[in-house]
């Protein structure tokens, strides 16, 4: 973006550099921003808005580690770069590096605690390592921040949540969170075996639903147990 810098260059050919870069990636030719970021770069070696978009046009065509690379010297310039912060995070997250990837998120999370993309970042690492009151506490701070601007996010943010309910059987939230996106989950055995339990509870008793629910997890392979579908029936 022309309009909003990190650390906006003092030399005006290699702010000149950034501007072609900008546009020829906005006309779709990724080779020639990549030339005129790297020509921005070499003017100024601390330009890290040329250095985070060059960045992520690699990461784009799975240049993973080269991206890697460059939002690392990035933040090594300007640390409290959000932008870099949050895709280094996602490069981290593509390149299997999930320690370094719940890291950045957790420093996007604490510089900038009104962003709900380092909570989401936080709550999808911190269920990939199995931490899923970490990931429930992330997940709603995402969804809440989300609702609030009004983005469409707040389904991804749900679903979070409720893969995280599941694992701390926190029935209501299973129900609340996943059955209205029922539709594109129907095929996840975990999530019908999930809802099957969830209308098994005392709160919200339907043993006809939870049927329902625990038929479709065992047509796809999920293990349901004889003592839950005798609650079922």
């Amino acid at each position: 973006d022309k309009a909003e810098h990190v650390c906006q260059s003092e030399d005006d050919a290699a702010v000149a550099h950034f501007n072609r870069g900008v546009d020829r990636f906005d006309q779709g030719d990724a080779a020639a921003a990549i030339d005129a970021y790297k020509a921005a770069i070499a003017i100024d070696a601390d330009y890290c808005d040329a250095i985070d978009n060059l960045a992520l046009i690699y990461r784009r065509e799975g240049r993973l580690d080269e991206a890697i690379a460059l939002y690392e010297r990035s933040l090594a310039i300007a640390p409290h770069n959000q932008f870099a912060w949050q895709n280094v995070g996602v490069a981290y997250r593509m390149r299997g590096r999930h320690a370094d990837a719940m890291r950045a998120y957790r420093q996007l999370a604490a510089l900038s605690p009104a962003n709900p993309e380092g909570w989401f970042g936080v709550a999808q690492m911190a269920l990939m390592a199995h931490q899923a009151a970490e990931a429930r506490d992330a997940a709603r701070r995402a969804e809440a921040l989300y609702v609030a601007a009004g983005s469409p996010l707040v389904d991804d943010a749900r679903l979070l949540l409720g893969f995280a309910a599941i694992a701390l059987a926190d029935w209501p939230t299973v129900r609340a969170t996943l059955e209205p996106q029922y539709a594109k989950l129907a095929s996840d055995a975990e999530v019908n075996l999930a809802l099957g339990k969830a209308y098994l509870e005392p709160d919200a008793l339907d043993r006809a639903k939870a049927r329902q629910y625990l038929q479709r997890a065992r047509d796809l392979g999920a293990t349901v147990t004889d003592a839950l579908w005798q609650r079922a029936r």
